[in-house]
């Protein structure tokens, strides 16, 4: 018998996806942390990475490893019961997703993650914010959240009430993460959880890990044209 014949590899078209970065860091941080992801996962994605809208307003937690300068996305009180100027970052990133857009996704690590979640919400609830109305925005199609939770202000957190939002999601939660990430999935209909052994982190992927991602992902790739 002959050899049997090689099935073609069909390629995909990359997701576009916007990465939304941490408190007090920058996108060419969060760029760097997700290098170490496996290359499966960078071959379905296209990571387009934004900076935050506000210079950092105090001292950076990454300072000793990663290089400024540093952003963030909102600013807050004491107790964390109120947040400040994340309507501005939300319309900020509405307006870039219009220029720069369509994208598939959104991916978000702590403070980035908070936002990104909030701009769905509030594209699935039709939700003006800052004079932008995400809903004008073509549907995003997943978000990706890690080390996130919901935006628990007073004056947006009312997004987040009713049923469950139905769009799929899938959530790193770090066992020795203090974010409340866990609480989070009560918003999100049928969440995919992905648990690791950190902290307060963009974790690595082990092999496992990297294969759940991607599962998720090629839920949403088609063939390349």
């Amino acid at each position: 018998m002959g050899k049997e014949a090689e099935v073609a590899q069909v390629p995909v078209k990359k997701l576009r996806v916007l990465a939304l970065h941490g408190f007090r860091t920058s996108g060419a941080i969060l760029q760097k942390q997700l290098s170490r992801w496996s290359p499966s996962v960078h071959e379905l994605v296209e990571l387009t990475f934004l900076d935050g809208l506000f210079p950092a307003t105090g001292e950076s937690d990454v300072k000793a490893i990663f290089e400024g300068p540093y952003f963030e996305w909102m600013q807050h009180n004491g107790d964390w019961s109120e947040y400040y100027n994340y309507e501005q970052s939300l319309a900020y990133i509405v307006d870039y997703m219009e220029k720069k857009g369509p994208f598939d996704g959104i991916l978000g690590f702590s403070q980035g993650a908070i936002l990104g979640g909030c701009l769905l919400a509030c594209q699935i609830k039709k939700r003006v914010v800052g004079g932008k109305s995400p809903a004008d925005l073509p549907p995003i199609r997943f978000y990706i959240s890690l080390s996130g939770t919901y935006l628990n202000d007073k004056g947006i957190k009312d997004v987040y009430s009713g049923d469950p939002m139905d769009v799929p999601t899938l959530h790193f939660i770090g066992a020795n993460d203090d974010m409340p990430s866990v609480e989070y999935l009560q918003f999100w209909k049928d969440p995919t959880e992905l648990h690791h052994r950190s902290g307060h982190r963009v974790p690595r992927l082990d092999e496992k890990t990297s294969s759940k991602v991607v599962a998720f992902l090629k839920c949403f790739t088609s063939p390349q044209s």
